[in-house]
């Protein structure tokens, strides 16, 4: 029979084992998916100061931080050949938009371009031309997704919005959805090819989900033509536009600018317009 003394070197000898054994294992480690980011500069405001302060320069000073106040922070993200890209606004040189340049440019639209960045809470930060603050937000970032965060105004008060581009087009199908971020359009209406979308409007900052349009099986895309009309006039418009659809491909239509030119607070011209871009 062992002795108390005995029975307690055997459990710290055993304790030892276990834990030698422990450290010894192979580690498990757990593989962080990403997700896909991108973000784009609705905000006619800082459309016009980044044209009218550096035209066409594409060495501009940060305008999106990602995780950071650092603006000269690099994320470890998978943007760009070096994975070291820093955020930047889709279909832009230098923070401007410079496609589609006219709403009623009848082409193809240009694939929205992702950041991979690890799943989890992001917190943006997007600063204006002089590097202070426009307005900061957080979004969470699924695994194996793709996030569109859009940068809106309205009379120089900045604001977000953050859609999940979770498009599953059928192969025969075009899917489009729409996104108003028209500060000063009020409520408005689409039509596309002379159908209206429902009797539903979408307000500032509302947006449609992926909208389905079956295609005939003897083409490959079809041009569809859009209307926008305010709710309190649909028989005239407002813009119209083009888009020239694939089959088994989605988009995305962008209604931004100023309908109306405003002098106070602070001045800004009409300039709404209607762009297109791919997210499938």
């Amino acid at each position: 029979m062992l002795s108390k003394k005995n029975n307690m070197k055997i459990k710290i000898l055993t304790a030892f084992v276990l834990l030698l054994w422990a450290c010894n294992k192979d580690p498990e480690f757990t593989t962080v998916e990403n997700g896909g980011l991108a973000f784009y500069n609705a905000s006619q405001l800082l459309r016009v100061e980044l044209e009218q302060k550096n035209p066409l320069n594409v060495q501009q000073p940060a305008l999106i931080l990602l995780n950071t106040t650092d603006k000269n922070h690099k994320p470890d993200s998978a943007a760009g050949a070096d994975g070291k890209t820093l955020p930047f606004f889709a279909m832009s040189t230098g923070g401007q938009q410079m496609f589609p340049m006219y709403g009623f440019s009848q082409v193809t639209p240009p694939w929205l371009t992702y950041m991979r960045v690890r799943s989890g809470i992001q917190q943006i930060s997007f600063l204006k031309t002089d590097s202070t603050l426009a307005v900061k937000t957080d979004v969470v970032l699924d695994a194996g997704e793709n996030t569109t965060v859009f940068l809106m105004d309205s009379l120089g008060e900045y604001a977000t919005m953050v859609l999940h581009d979770d498009s599953k087009p059928a192969a025969n199908q075009v899917q489009l959805r729409m996104v108003h971020t028209s500060p000063d359009a009020g409520e408005l209406m689409v039509k596309v090819n002379g159908q209206w979308l429902g009797k539903d409007t979408l307000g500032f900052r509302d947006a449609t989900g992926f909208l389905s349009f079956t295609m005939p099986d003897s083409v490959t895309s079809t041009i569809y033509r859009v209307q926008v009309s305010s709710k309190s006039d649909t028989s005239g418009f407002i813009a119209k536009g083009a888009l020239i659809g694939a089959k088994g491909h989605s988009y995305t239509m962008v209604m931004n600018g100023y309908v109306e030119s405003h002098f106070d607070p602070i001045y800004v011209e009409a300039d709404f317009r209607l762009s297109f871009l791919r997210n499938k």
